[in-house]
């Protein structure tokens, strides 16, 4: 693998890693407002309905 293969791969893991902790920390803050866990949607899903209702 070429170098910049390698810091591609490293970035994608990263933010990866950075995604899921930004799940975990919003599933805590919705477990301490008492609300209900739903797994988040991706925003461009959120954008696209958002965009469809009148």
């Amino acid at each position: 693998m070429s170098d910049d293969t390698k810091k591609m791969i490293a970035v994608a893991e990263a933010m990866a890693k950075i995604g899921s902790e930004l799940v975990n920390i919003s599933k805590m803050l919705v477990e301490k407002s008492g609300e209900e866990v739903s797994s988040p949607k991706p925003k461009t899903e959120a954008e696209a309905e958002a965009k469809a209702k009148p």
